[in-house]
């Protein structure tokens, strides 16, 4: 049954009608199927109408059961089965199906095993009813067939349509309140902006335009949650398009809409497009304020965010300069902008071994924070969580994991233990454990981790993708690789699935997955997924980038391994080239790629004054 648009008062009062129906056709489905078992779905997109039907009915007839499904759940009747235990209930209804069922993937194992699990429910002699969303019920019908045809029963309850002209007084919340959500509560928030989005078309109204504008980028935050990437990209691009043909092609707004989109593209490795709408965006923000403006410095910053990426950090050091003189000469030297700006200008310094430079810039930011906000607020956690990397890197262990504790509780107090940002603290907690081999420690960590990256984003969210790699590392530090390869093999998945086969962070993926199976002795497997890195890495950055270099480094390695020492020779020399190209001589990973290229050689009894050589001329190449 589909929902009904209120366009008109006729369609409102033969919607009431049809609800008025189908509220006692429930009624009398529950009186007539008591005693006997009964399947119905009740489709209910709104979380607050679902509840307080649930209630109304639980008052009426005494003795209902509510199974509540916890995230990630493949098993569901056996859930169910739990939790209702030696009961006799009335009616059993069944709440929380989306927080195991994504809508973006096809991969659908709880939908599969509930399917398989069809006959079990008959065991319940009473009704069971599933109260779901309406993209849940397609996905049900979709890989649950036998179980949906099992249904004798279908409802569907939507709230009293709010007109859009009464939505412009709502606040948005922000995109912190945003990650806080359930992940069922973002399915429940995407369906409702959808709504909203199709009755206010396209292009909407001008009194509605700024309000459109807001709903579509909290959508397209919300689908990139949800790995949507190219949804959000078509609805940023929407937002582009209505911005320009409202206010021109050079007015701020359509600048604002140029950064909102480049952003994305540049997470989505679409760097080149992503450049020409910064520098477009650039010039309109320096046209209409000067040069010295902070929107200026905020897509000054993002433009040398994207350079950074691509390893064309001395422009990127440039930009970010400038972006710093902009911002303390507007807003003055203590104001939060300068902060993010400072650290940014770390992050780099941090990237290219310049520890000794990076440090005081983290102190300095996490000063301003405090000062601004106070000792407690999130944007002092991050902070504390960039400077504890920094004391990481320069092995100040014991200083760094007070700074991650601290910014742990700090979360915790401000968004409740299962915000992504919760997740984010632990797992840099867990992985400083694992570095001190604290692994007992380090384990339930990174479980939680999981589980809360699950709950809020999604199973097949990348963040889930990196706390699984992260689990199996540790899981092949504890000597369990076995319990290692199938979360490596998901985690590529996911992240093949989010960005697409050709993704530096599929690249990555595969880079761990084949050092999994060199250490299982698989060399033979290895050896392809390495290969396929290497690839996806000089496709993505070109041919001299150090994530082009790391992978080389690897495939040599394995080629070593594998005594073909010859083929492994010049890869390694090409990796030592760029990485003194591009970190010069001194940079920690130079000097390891300079000890694999002299082992090498070594191995293949080159006299010691060629490999002094070799050594020399590769050095002077970079």
């Amino acid at each position: 049954m589909s929902r009904t648009r209120r366009d008109s008062p006729e369609a409102g009062t033969r919607e009431a009608e049809r609800q008025a129906a189908d509220l006692a056709a429930f009624r009398r489905m529950l009186q007539i199927s008591s005693g006997t078992f009964s399947l119905s779905f009740a489709i209910c997109d709104d979380r607050k109408l679902r509840d307080s039907l649930i209630e109304r009915f639980s008052a009426e007839v005494p003795g209902i059961a509510i199974v509540r499904l916890p995230a990630g759940v493949d098993g569901i009747y056996t859930t169910a089965a739990a939790q209702i235990g030696s009961q006799t209930p009335a009616a059993i209804f069944v709440l929380d199906i989306e927080a195991s069922v994504p809508f973006g993937s096809d991969s659908q194992p709880a939908l599969r095993t509930l399917n398989a699990s069809r006959e079990l429910w008959e065991a319940f002699r009473c009704p069971v009813v599933f109260w779901l969303a309406e993209y849940a019920i397609t996905l049900l019908h979709r890989h649950a067939p036998d179980f949906w045809r099992y249904r004798s029963h279908q409802f569907e309850f939507v709230p009293e349509a709010v007109p859009l002209i009464e939505l412009k007084t709502e606040a948005f919340s922000g995109f912190p309140m945003v990650d806080a959500l359930p992940f069922e509560e973002k399915a429940f928030r995407i369906t409702e902006l959808e709504r909203r989005l199709r009755e206010a078309g396209d292009p909407p109204p001008a009194d509605l335009f700024a309000h459109v504008l807001t709903w579509t980028y909290e959508l397209a935050y919300l689908y990139e949650h949800d790995s949507r990437f190219q949804d959000s990209e078509s609805l940023k691009r929407k937002a582009l398009e209505w911005t320009e043909s409202s206010y021109g092609s050079d007015h701020p707004q359509t600048a604002k809409a140029l950064n909102n989109l480049a952003e994305l593209l540049r997470v989505t490795n679409q760097t080149e497009e992503a450049e020409h709408l910064l520098r477009r965006a650039l010039g309109i923000f320096a046209q209409s304020f000067g040069e010295n403006n902070p929107s200026v410095a905020l897509t000054l910053n993002n433009l040398a965010l994207l350079l950074q990426a691509t390893n064309r950090l001395n422009e990127a050091e440039s930009l970010m300069r400038r972006a710093m003189m902009i911002e303390e000469s507007s807003n003055g030297e203590n104001h939060p902008n300068v902060a993010i700006q400072l650290t940014n200008f770390a992050a780099l310094f941090l990237a290219t071994n310049r520890l000794a430079e990076a440090e005081p810039l983290m102190r300095r930011a996490l000063d301003i924070f405090e000062q601004n906000y106070g000792k407690n607020h999130p944007s002092v956690s991050t902070s504390l969580n960039n400077l504890a990397e920094l004391l990481q890197a320069t092995n100040r262990l014991k200083e760094s994991e007070p700074l991650l504790r601290r910014a742990l509780s700090i979360d915790e107090a401000c968004y409740g233990s299962e915000h992504p940002d919760v997740a984010r603290d632990l797992l840099n907690l867990a992985s400083l454990l694992h570095a001190t081999n604290r692994l007992a420690e380090a384990e339930p960590h990174m479980r939680r981790v999981v589980d809360i990256f699950e709950s809020s984003l999604g199973r097949n969210h990348p963040n889930v993708a990196v706390s699984l790699n992260n689990l199996a590392q540790l899981f092949l530090s504890t000597n369990r690789p076995t319990e290692a390869e199938p979360l490596m093999r998901r985690a590529l998945a996911i992240d093949e699935a989010s960005y697409g086969p050709d993704n530096p962070n599929v690249a990555i993926r595969l880079s761990n997955l084949a050092h999994l199976l060199q250490v299982m002795n698989r060399v033979e497997e290895a050896e392809p997924l390495i290969r396929r890195a290497l690839v996806v890495d000089e496709a993505s950055y070109g041919p001299d980038n150090p994530n082009v270099a790391i992978r080389l480094n690897n495939l040599a390695m394995l080629l070593q391994a594998t005594n073909r020492r010859a083929e492994a020779e010049p890869l390694m020399r090409r990796a030592l080239g760029i990485f003194i190209r591009s970190l010069g001589q001194e940079h920690p990973n130079s000097q390891t790629i300079r000890r694999n290229y002299i082992s090498i050689l070594q191995m293949m009894k080159v006299p010691e004054d060629e490999i002094g050589e070799r050594v020399r001329s590769a050095v002077a190449a970079g």
